[in-house]
């Protein structure tokens, strides 16, 4: 059996746009892509806001939580650029 690896995507949510929230993704997402994921007990949209680079990078949170995935990519084409 092969185990995938998910990258790590932080995500600014639209309803608390001053907080960022990392969420996992089979792949990596373009900065500034729209996604949809879980936020309590709902769902909402974000923004992708940065990727870490996956060569031993480890959140802070991830060693005490498990995060959850982003569950639809609502636009890969980035609604924004640096």
């Amino acid at each position: 059996m092969t185990t995938q690896s998910l990258a790590i995507i932080h995500v600014a949510i639209f309803q608390a746009p001053h907080l960022v929230y990392s969420y996992t993704h089979h792949e990596s997402l373009a900065v500034g892509s729209c996604v949809q994921v879980p936020f309590g007990s709902n769902t909402t949209l974000g923004v992708v806001v940065k990727h870490p680079d996956h060569s031993g990078y480890q959140s802070p949170l991830t060693a005490k939580t498990k995060l959850k995935p982003i569950q639809h990519i609502i636009d890969a084409i980035p609604i924004y650029s640096k």
